[in-house]
């Protein structure tokens, strides 16, 4: 018993050393977005402001962007999806983006949910950069109905 209690802890220490010396030493900078909502506080200047924000966070030359709930459009509608990936594809740099409240629904069923997987892409998934690695996740389906 305490042989095999020491293997495994000798593997899991061995995991770590390799997990930290693998890893990148060097900086990196992302910019956290959240609530774009076209929609919300005027079509138009929504879209406006979500260019101009593209065009700010371009200059600052981050490694990644990552776009959060409460919602990326007001309506999740074809038109309003297809504006905001238009802007999105602007960025010069990779744009991950975790669905909210107006974009899946209060609480997601199958219909909202694929509809933005089909729109818009995956509501929870993980990507690595330079050695560490994020987690977006749909926090929508956490809720629970009372």
């Amino acid at each position: 018993m305490i042989s095999r209690l020491y293997k495994y802890i000798l593997i899991s220490v061995l995991f770590l050393c390799m997990s930290f010396t693998e890893r990148e030493e060097s900086s990196f900078t992302f910019v956290q977005l959240c609530d774009t909502q076209l929609g919300m506080g005027g079509y138009e200047h929504d879209v406006k402001s979500f260019q101009q924000a593209v065009k700010q966070i371009n200059a600052l030359h981050p490694d990644f962007v990552v776009i959060c709930g409460d919602n990326l459009v007001h309506n999740a509608t074809d038109s309003s999806y297809a504006d905001f990936k238009e802007i999105k594809a602007g960025f010069t740099m990779p744009c991950y983006c975790a669905p909210g409240n107006h974009d899946v629904g209060n609480i997601p069923n199958d219909t909202t949910l694929r509809y933005y997987r089909k729109t818009i892409g995956k509501d929870y998934y993980d990507f690595e950069h330079k050695g560490y690695a994020f987690i977006l996740a749909n926090s929508q389906l956490w809720k629970v109905t009372q």
